[in-house]
């Protein structure tokens, strides 16, 4: 496989191309726009819990030595950042499209398919990024894997992790009031040096609030003189900036998560073994697809589980198909769980450090560079196994880092039901 292993399309540098030409749709990725992604040559990560210096300017008498003001954070904490990495092996149909190059038309259509590879793990990787991110948010991270468990805690105050309870809910449409709720939480910004801005929250709080009692009466006292008033999208973001100070957006994307079973699945057991636990809930439905393909008849069931860790209790699936250890188990998530609203602020000009209330820090990774010049940011990496059986191509990419987290009281995070 020497031709391949010097082939121009398998190099380094062009796989590091393709990494760079794919951008993330903000729309899609939406922490992209909010938490950048830096750089940092060291392979233990040390984060100052920043601070709003703040104060003025002190009076000295004329000609004593200026006082010191001390810029450093609240605190500093370090971490040993995580890795992220994985692998596509290239099939026959690609290795006989990429070994055929002769013409320009032949030699774009072996580029296509190293393109499509490689965006595939691309965009795996962005979602993982943008996963960890939004963890970040919520104040903790977990990666529960069959191979790979570990936490981190950003040490967000109680406070801004409020849960509203009983009547309160806003699932209680008759009783809740959230515009209250609201003017409550950014109460709590008030001694922080931070200033709320908007909220962000999924579709399906919006329509919790469409439905409110407290917000559709105060439509009618404030919108119409028939007392009946329409209530749409647009008048409810009007009615919470006006009374409650915010207007909101709505953030409603997600991922299709794939775990691989790791005991079968008769017709007749009651519970499962998954290779990773992404953050599956009591009363979640996961679709299980067979080792064999979802044409199979059977082949593809639905079930609603009851996770403890990476064990699933189910209700028995019945039929005839049993699903062996490597099937898929796929669970549709969003990056925003439906029962969260969350109180977005900013970090005003002149904080120590910049405005960027977090960042995802990529540290270096031997796939990045080699073992002696370990570089950081995303990676990509082919590699040629002239003696395996059969003898493959495999092409990694992945990132090693974590994100940090500047400001734990920037962002209010509400479980509202």
């Amino acid at each position: 496989m020497d031709d391949l292993r010097n082939h121009e399309l398998l190099q380094p540098a062009h796989i590091s191309k393709l990494l760079d030409e794919i951008i993330p749709d903000d729309s899609q990725y939406y922490m992209t726009t909010i938490i950048p992604l830096v750089t940092q040559d060291t392979d233990e990560v040390i984060v100052d819990v920043r601070d709003n210096i703040g104060g003025m300017t002190q009076a000295v008498a004329q000609g004593a030595e200026s006082p010191m003001v001390e810029f450093r954070g609240q605190s500093q904490f370090k971490f040993t950042p995580a890795h992220f990495r994985e692998k596509t092996v290239l099939s026959e149909r690609d290795l006989k499209v990429i070994r055929k190059i002769g013409t320009a038309s032949e030699l774009a259509k072996a580029e296509d398919r190293v393109a499509e590879v490689v965006g595939g793990l691309r965009m795996r990787l962005e979602t993982r990024i943008e996963w960890c991110k939004w963890q970040m948010v919520f104040g903790t991270l977990d990666i529960d894997q069959t191979d790979v468990q570990f936490s981190v805690d950003y040490g967000i105050p109680a406070d801004y992790t409020p849960t509203l309870a009983g009547v309160d809910k806003w699932d209680a449409l008759a009783t809740a009031d959230p515009v209250d709720d609201i003017i409550e939480w950014a109460y709590l910004f008030r001694d922080e040096g931070i200033d709320p801005e908007y909220l962000l929250f999924t579709r399906a709080v919006e329509k919790l609030l469409l439905q409110n009692t407290t917000l559709r009466e105060l439509a009618e006292a404030h919108y119409t003189n028939t007392g009946k008033a329409e209530m749409n999208t647009a008048r409810l973001n009007e009615m919470l900036k006006t009374f409650a100070g915010y207007a909101y957006k709505v953030y409603d994307k997600g991922y299709f998560f794939k775990m691989k079973l790791e005991t079968p699945v008769t017709p007749a057991s009651t519970s499962f073994i998954v290779s990773e636990n992404p953050g599956v809930n009591t009363g979640d439905e996961v679709t299980l697809i067979h080792k064999s393909g979802s044409r199979l008849p059977g082949g593809k069931v639905k079930v609603t589980v009851t996770p403890t860790g990476l064990s699933f209790a189910h209700a028995a699936i019945g039929g005839t198909v049993t699903f062996p250890a490597g099937s898929t188990v796929r669970i549709k998530k969003r990056f925003i769980p439906d029962n969260l609203a969350l109180l977005m602020g900013a970090v005003p000009p002149g904080t120590t450090g910049g405005t960027d209330f977090a960042e995802f820090v990529s540290t270096p990774s031997p796939y990045n560079g080699g073992i002696m010049n370990a570089q950081p940011g995303p990676f990509g990496k082919v590699v040629v196994d002239d003696d395996g059986d059969p003898p493959k191509v495999s092409v990694i990419a992945g990132i090693s880092g974590l994100p940090v987290l500047y400001h734990p009281t920037c962002n209010l995070i509400a479980t509202v039901y």
